[in-house]
């Protein structure tokens, strides 16, 4: 499992359930599981997360049939297949393919998610369900201060980093902060040709948390290519940033007053930076953290996949 939003929110959901953890290597877990099947006296819900597992949902059940009640999850978005790896769209198409000819549910994180993939032929319309992700939500929001921006993003092709290199000189240029968090800080860094300063930072998960790095910003940016549903816009939510995101993963479902929906393209990012600055205060941007959070609690608490069976 990696080191996403979404993921980490299945291992809370995990630790708050009854689950078989399975030790050793994939072939001795999957040879568990299988034991474990058929040794039930009753149904069994397997519940497969991402591409991958639900490939062996879909040879599981296939074996067991009626023992089963399968529900697959695919917590990505399908626009850009070129950034996905080519084993990985082989995988893809054989899922698409097998969950077609069995009973089962399809959770998709988003309805993009949904129109990516039937786009281009895959997954069995009446298999297919939208769950949006949900989050643990926070005690409280702090109150927010100066004008932060910040970037809370792995590095990897799909997040356009490549589009974030582009807008730093403006934040040098009008000296406003942006803080980056990601997982790989030498090698975006040495992408990005970035050196600290007072005002542009990258950190890694080692230095800081991502709740922490938004509990100290106004606005999070998030300019990805593709997205299935960006677990990172509803924690930025939760901890009272405003979102300024590309159109990716059903990012328009969130009120206009807090998220700004900017094309993939500079010019444009540009602008929409430099209006939502001159029109940041305090006093105002304070007075909605309350909204926020009513908003979040009621759209999106954290959800038990068993809710949708």
């Amino acid at each position: 499992m990696g080191a996403g939003g979404a993921q980490s929110t299945i291992r809370t959901i995990v630790a708050s359930n009854n689950v078989f953890v399975l030790h050793g290597s994939k072939g001795q877990k999957i040879w568990k599981l299988l034991r474990v099947i058929q040794n039930s006296k009753t149904k069994m819900h397997l519940i497969c997360w991402l591409y991958h597992a639900s490939l062996v949902g879909c040879l599981i059940k296939l074996c067991f049939r009626d023992k089963i009640i399968l529900s697959l999850n695919i917590r990505n978005g399908y626009a850009n297949p070129k950034d996905i790896k080519f084993s990985t769209r082989f995988i893809v198409s054989l899922v698409s393919i097998l969950s077609a000819g069995i009973e089962c549910r399809v959770n998709f994180c988003s309805e993009q998610s949904i129109t990516e993939h039937n786009c281009k032929g895959l997954f069995k319309k009446s298999n297919n369900n939208v769950v949006y992700n949900g989050i643990e939500q926070p005690s409280r929001i702090y109150t927010k201060n100066d004008f932060i921006v910040c970037i809370v993003a792995r590095y990897e092709p799909q997040k356009n980093y490549k589009l974030v290199k582009e807008t730093l000189p403006w934040f040098h240029k009008h000296q406003v902060a942006l803080h980056i968090l990601t997982d790989k800080k030498e090698e975006l860094s040495k992408f990005l040709n970035f050196h600290d300063s007072d005002f542009l930072k990258v950190y890694d998960n080692s230095e800081i948390s991502a709740l922490e790095i938004m509990e100290i910003s106004t606005h999070h940016m998030l300019l990805s290519s593709s997205e299935g549903f960006a677990n990172v816009n509803l924690e930025a939510l939760s901890r009272g940033c405003s979102l300024i995101c590309t159109n990716v993963g059903d990012s328009k479902i969130f009120p206009n007053e807090w998220c700004t929906i900017v094309p993939s393209n500079a010019s444009e990012i540009l602008k929409n930076l430099n209006y939502i600055r001159e029109k940041y205060d305090k006093k105002s941007f304070n007075d909605e953290l309350e909204k926020k959070k009513s908003y979040m609690i009621s759209n999106f608490p954290l959800k038990n996949e068993c809710d949708y069976v």
